[in-house]
């Protein structure tokens, strides 16, 4: 980027982000490949090294290479072949991984499932795309099978977990698990794994052309404002996420090892995989999503790289079990989700740093319809509650949630961005799809993130809150109020003895305005709830708005989230309506 420029003000033009960027960097070529040629190119002259290990069993890159075409081999005996749907209801295990790899090889539309979907949702997902072939792990068959009887699924794939397992932890898993290992009859229309596999042995080796813009994967968002939905991906898209991630300074190198407990079905999770596969790293993949069990595996294993939750990275900082680590190995934590408040990013940093790691915690911030990241911290440009920099191919505009006018520097307003990553649409919901991207008058489509925040000269993002978590109110002399509840969030959280804080609106009694209602969970019990929330009214009394002062507090052990990691504000809300209706 020319220093030369004269700058306008507003930052979706000037883009100062791009200074931490190289000119090669800035006008690299997007990969023209699918995602399983993406990650065969690069290891390919690699085969002898490690690729996965699960369990005690590793596979080299040779090895899970032959197994995503053996896995192709038998999708395309089941007449699985170019834009066909293969739905995957699966977590971490190596087959799972391979299995997306090879229906993306074959030209094939993966399309991945949370297991613990209701009958109505997988009915839906089913019907969708008129799939016929359904893979599932074996815990989850029964309800899988129950849900898509009398649909278009004519096969149904069941994947044991503990198939890849070393034969000491396979028994006991089996001894373990062997409640809820569900007995199945398999037939011509239910094939364990390895039926599946000798289904393909006389069938061609495919792949299938790559195409520009072509749905390849779909992932299903939901959680907090509605029905789920499904969103189209793309090989280019996400492969742009990928390779503009490698420019952020990220410090993997070739066999490397990379923790992964979070499950295909999530994005976040996949994509992170996928990237780490693109360095040439070996993927360590545990099929339960576990933070509280995190710091047991996390001192066994000793990864270099963990992408989770931030859940895990409290427990890893806070768990005697780790306390006497050197963590010279660690490079890098990076956490997704919501946004990390100031205090708990400085006590995992200071955890770290004090047990011998030389790098901090990286924050990315994005959602699957931007497959996944839009922007990222890096080891120079975080701390001081910053989301970091735009990827090199994004951009960042802050616009004006009412007339949806370009804002400047330092003013807050909607998070838009512009994306290569950016998904094709919800598939079979235009309106939804219309009502999140917005193409500009230059041809320009932008996410609408629905967050407020703000860009500083510096290129930097600050996210304050949601924007749809605005709520209607009235001041005290009765005059229409917006009521933002990251303000009062941001105060109780300043209080040292507040370990997490969500404030959400209710509908006052007898009117159609809100009032705020804040749910605090304690770092400790040294102080009682009286005491602390005497303090928390005294802090709000002082620092905010009276028509956004909490009117209630209450105290919970943690704060509820939904599968996917984030706030579950729906159940909130409810929470909240109920006691003022007590």
């Amino acid at each position: 980027m020319e220093t030369t420029r004269k700058l306008t003000g507003f930052p979706h033009i000037d883009k100062p982000w791009l200074r931490f960027y190289s000119e090669e960097q800035i006008h690299s070529e997007i990969p023209h490949k699918s995602l399983y040629r993406y990650i065969y190119d690069i290891n390919e002259p690699y085969l002898h090294e490690k690729a996965v290990t699960y369990y005690g069993t590793t596979r080299t890159y040779g090895e899970f290479f032959q197994d995503i075409d053996e896995i192709g081999r038998a999708f395309t005996a089941l007449g699985i072949g170019y834009n066909d749907p293969v739905l995957m209801s699966t977590v971490n295990c190596p087959e799972a991984i391979e299995a997306i790899y090879a229906v993306n090889k074959i030209g094939g539309i993966g399309n991945l499932i949370d297991p613990r979907s209701d009958n109505e949702t997988l009915r839906h997902y089913v019907e969708q795309v008129d799939a016929k072939v359904f893979v599932t792990i074996d815990v989850a068959y029964p309800h899988i099978a129950e849900a898509v009887k009398d649909t278009s699924i004519e096969t149904i794939i069941v994947l044991p977990l503990s198939r890849s397992m070393n034969a000491l932890t396979r028994t006991g898993y089996k001894l373990k698990e062997r409640k809820s290992i569900p007995k199945i009859e398999f037939n011509e229309h239910v094939l364990d794994w390895d039926t599946f596999l000798e289904k393909g042995q006389n069938a061609p080796s495919l792949e299938g052309p790559f195409e520009w813009d072509r749905c390849t994967l779909i992932e299903h968002t939901g959680g907090t404002t509605g029905k789920s939905k499904s969103a189209m991906l793309c090989d280019n898209g996400i492969n742009a996420v990928i390779q503009a991630h490698t420019y952020t300074g990220v410090p993997i190198e070739r066999c490397d090892t990379y923790f992964s407990d979070m499950p295909p079905f999530i994005l976040y999770g996949f994509a992170m995989i996928h990237m780490c596969l693109g360095y040439g790293a070996e993927i360590l993949l545990f099929p339960k999503f576990d933070p509280a069990g995190f710091p047991k595996l996390f001192k066994k294993y000793k990864p270099n790289h963990i992408c989770a939750i931030l859940e895990h990275f409290k427990n890893m900082a806070d768990a005697k079990c780790t306390q006497d680590m050197n963590l010279a190995f660690l490079k890098t934590v990076c956490v997704g989700g919501d946004k990390v408040p100031e205090d708990v990013e400085n006590r995992i940093n200071d955890y770290m740093q004090s047990h011998g790691s030389h790098y901090t915690m990286i924050q990315g911030y994005g959602m699957t319809e931007l497959s996944p990241t839009a922007t990222t911290t890096t080891q120079s440009i975080s701390g001081e509650g910053t989301a970091g920099i735009p990827l090199v191919y994004n951009t960042i505009r802050i616009s004006d949630p009412e007339t949806g006018k370009p804002l400047r520097y330092n003013n807050s307003g909607e998070i838009w961005i512009n994306s290569p990553g950016i998904m094709l649409g919800y598939l079979g919901d235009q309106e939804a799809t219309d009502e999140l991207i917005v193409t500009d008058e230059e041809g320009k489509r932008w996410i609408r993130t629905g967050d407020l925040g703000y860009v500083t000269n510096g290129g930097r993002l600050y996210i304050e809150g949601r924007l749809r978590r605005i709520y209607i109110t009235a001041d005290e002399e009765g005059n229409p109020a917006k009521l933002f509840p990251f303000v009062p969030e941001q105060a109780i959280l300043n209080n040292e003895a507040v370990d997490a804080c969500n404030v959400v609106g209710r509908k006052k009694a007898n009117s159609t305005v809100y009032e705020a209602v804040a749910f605090v969970v304690k770092m400790d019990d040294q102080k009682s709830n009286d005491e602390l929330e005497a303090e928390l009214r005294e802090i709000c009394l002082e620092t905010v708005a009276s028509y956004m002062q909490p009117v209630q507090y209450v105290f919970l052990d943690a704060i509820p989230h939904t599968p996917r990691d984030k706030v579950d504000f729906k159940k909130l809300e409810k929470m909240a309506a109920k006691m003022s209706q007590n």
